[in-house]
């Protein structure tokens, strides 16, 4: 008889919102009793009596159990039979909630129309809760008027909170509950916002970013920015979120470990620099200068956070560097080559394979022809989206025409003559490398594309720095 996809939801449909409204009613009377009895050790010459009908309206049920019951067809489109699991998963969380329900809502009604007007509050009843639940439940307790949005009667799947009330005037208190110190939680992850008027969905995504706390925070991450760091306390914890997530999502474990030692060690020096001015790492104030409300964001030629990475970067290649010498790490000499050495060896090779395809005109006319067709080359490897540092690379490794590359060209770059200063070729393609690696793999790849010699380099300096422990 039930053997049909069909049947099987005609009867889930009749039975469900049968069984939830048998047990919400249950779970409805049990509310109301408890209701009385506790009411009754404060009220005592009264005779209210709560009322514990419970009427649910079939028609939300029905419409959530015929989805559900989609699981029970085959699924033609993925190839795949039905999902009974799938079916049940839902079907129990649903009649959770509404049968829940019926002793929730009578107490959230009983605390409103009863003629005592006892406060009420939201108490979460697990070892754990959702940042949801916990900033509903950070308001302590509130008289029915205050809760014109009815938010302390929001649920979700599996909600372990009920509705508890008191007439304590003074002091109402509940074991194990604690509202003050769930509201010091949730103004800690408001202020932590660089915002001044942050949305609840970037609030309770900040309360989310600590592992562990909530039962919906974010996974706790292998490789993650220093908790008690300078650098940790100056982003905010809704960018050390998004840090971490970047870091463990990198392919590149050993450049992710290195950039997260160093943690400890970044310092942020101006968080508001203005529009129109470039973040800049500053070794003589020791420290970095960016907009931060800005990191987070995709900007023209660079994918979120690539500029915070890439400054952090600047600062740990200087950290690791030759203090007496006043030199980068990515500009020391190892075993007689030199990174900016492998830069141009690199750029070269790319721009004399394009020239050597040009036929006929002058010398500066087939080098610009060259150079036009490198840019036009990479671009179209790199996309619309991809981090276009790759271009700044090249005007610092094609010496002299370096510059044309840029300022001609790519439209992104330095200013002409900077990379004429020693340390600074090798100091910007480190930065470069090591923010593609954890911000952008695409570009990271089309590095690799151009760059062989460079970007093998970069690789071995990050295990020598992993390995020599400077951070630790």
């Amino acid at each position: 008889m039930y053997d049909d996809p069909a049947d099987q939801r005609d009867a889930l449909l009749e039975l469900v919102p049968a069984i939830a409204r048998k047990y919400g009613n249950i779970d409805s009377v049990a509310a109301a009793e408890w209701y009385e009895k506790v009411r009754h050790k404060w009220i005592i010459d009264d005779d209210y009596t709560v009322d514990s009908r419970y009427d649910p309206d079939d028609a939300p049920m029905r419409k959530t159990v015929r989805r559900l019951a989609g699981h029970l067809w085959d699924d033609e489109k993925n190839g795949r039979g039905p999902d009974y699991d799938a079916a049940k998963r839902g079907l129990h969380a649903s009649m959770d909630s509404w049968v829940k329900a019926g002793g929730r809502e009578t107490i959230m009604r009983a605390s409103k129309h009863d003629p005592s007007k006892p406060r009420y509050a939201r108490v979460p009843s697990g070892a754990k809760t959702c940042a949801f639940c916990a900033m509903l439940a950070s308001r302590g307790f509130v008289y029915a008027s205050e809760d014109k949005a009815g938010a302390l009667g929001q649920y979700h799947k599996d909600c372990d909170c009920e509705i508890i009330p008191s007439w304590d005037r003074k002091n109402p208190k509940i074991e194990g509950y604690d509202p003050d110190g769930l509201y010091r939680e949730y103004l800690e992850a408001r202020d932590s916002m660089e915002s001044e008027q942050p949305t609840l969905k970037e609030i309770l995504t900040a309360m989310k970013s600590q592992p562990g706390r909530y039962n919906d925070s974010f996974a706790s991450y292998k490789i993650s920015v220093a908790k008690e760091s300078d650098f940790a306390a100056t982003i905010g914890s809704r960018h050390v979120s998004a840090l971490n997530k970047l870091l463990n999502d990198s392919k590149h474990h050993d450049t992710a470990e290195l950039f997260s030692r160093g943690t400890n060690e970044y310092r942020i020096l101006d968080t508001k620099l203005p529009n129109d001015t470039e973040a800049h790492f500053s070794p003589s104030d020791g420290g970095i200068y960016l907009n931060l409300a800005a990191v987070g964001k995709h900007q023209p030629g660079h994918p979120p956070y690539n500029t915070l990475v890439h400054e952090c970067s600047h600062m740990l290649d200087w950290i690791l560097g030759d203090d007496k010498a006043q030199m980068y790490f990515s500009a020391l000499s190892r075993e007689g080559q030199s990174f900016a050495l492998m830069l141009s060896t690199d750029a070269r090779q790319a721009f004399n394979e394009r020239l050597a395809k040009v036929q006929g005109g002058s010398l500066k006319t087939r080098r610009e022809a060259a150079l036009g067709q490198l840019y036009m080359d990479v671009a179209a490897d790199l996309g619309k989206k991809g981090d276009h540092s790759i271009h700044d690379m090249f005007q610092a490794g094609l010496g002299s025409q370096g510059d044309d590359y840029a300022y001609l060209l790519s439209r992104f770059g330095h200013r002409k003559g900077y990379f004429q200063s020693s340390g600074n070729q090798e100091a910007e393609a480190f930065a470069e490398m090591m923010a593609a690696q954890i911000t952008d793999e695409h570009s990271w790849e089309i590095m690799e594309k151009y760059f062989p010699n460079a970007t093998k380099m970069f690789n071995g300096m990050v295990k020598e720095a992993l390995n020599g422990k400077a951070l630790e």
